[in-house]
């Protein structure tokens, strides 16, 4: 792995594009308490029931998230709260601990070449790697797995009709690039600001697992959770080796991609 760089390290900065360490080719520590991304994604979870609250409220529905089974208002209501905290604690960290661009504090910066590559990790990982994982579970285990796309599948549920348009934008578009701002660009980042006196691999190891880990955890899916640990860590060395989570964003879009049109499908 790259070893990380701090602010102002590199003859690079602030050259061409202008996007400064943001293209450096490793990420770049932000210095933020550990536990405030942390207590951020906290008040996020807030936020989320929030937000689904309102929606049930709006739509005259009285679902809840321990129900799994939400209409396409009350979902985006659910994530519209969740990912408002996320973006704003986001900006907040740029803002107070670093130079307030998300380019170049979180890395929040696209080349042509992310949709290729991106695509390419996110397609892979869903139908290789994830079944992969799976199988050497089974074998190691000797139980059979059943409703792994459970979850997933009830997302899809809730959208019926044009409101498979809304769920697919919400699953497709909106997760990748809310997750990837704050898992990979906030999270991945403070944590190499706190382990920097570990040394460069050392830092950056922990900072990916770390990232992968809370990635993990927050999504709460049981099974599932192995193949999400193993996309955190993928994407977590991508935005840690190229300094940028551009193509981390396509990966996680293209992997909620083939799921979705899959259960779509279904």
């Amino acid at each position: 792995m790259h070893e990380v760089t701090p602010h102002g390290d590199s003859p690079e900065e602030g050259q061409g594009s202008g996007t400064g360490d943001a293209v450096l080719g490793r990420a770049v520590a932000i210095k933020v308490p550990v536990l405030v991304p942390v207590l951020i994604f906290a008040l996020a979870i807030v936020g989320s029931l929030i937000g689904l609250d309102l929606a049930s409220y709006v739509s005259g529905s009285s679902s809840s998230i321990a129900t799994s089974n939400l209409s396409a208002v009350e979902l985006f209501g659910d994530l519209a709260g969740l990912w408002v905290v996320l973006l704003g604690g986001s900006y907040f960290c740029s803002r107070h601990w670093g130079t307030g661009s998300l380019k170049k504090d979180l890395g929040l910066y696209f080349r042509a070449s992310d949709v290729i590559v991106g695509s390419i990790v996110g397609v892979a990982g869903q139908l290789l790697l994830v079944p992969l994982i799976y199988l050497i579970y089974q074998t190691l285990t000797g139980s059979s797995i059943r409703n792994l796309s459970a979850p997933a599948q009830n997302l899809v549920n809730a959208g019926q009709g044009a409101s498979t348009v809304l769920v697919g934008f919400l699953i497709v578009i909106g997760a990748p690039l809310v997750e990837e701002i704050f898992f990979r660009g906030l999270v991945l980042r403070s944590l190499l600001g706190r382990t920097s006196a570990f040394g460069g691999r050392a830092s950056t190891f922990v900072a990916v697992v770390g990232s992968a880990l809370l990635f993990t955890v927050a999504h709460l899916e049981g099974l599932q959770s192995f193949g999400l640990f193993a996309l955190g860590l993928i994407l977590g060395y991508m935005a840690a080796r190229s300094g940028r989570i551009g193509a981390t964003v396509f990966a996680h879009a293209s992997f909620n991609l083939v799921s979705f049109v899959a259960l779509v499908h279904r």
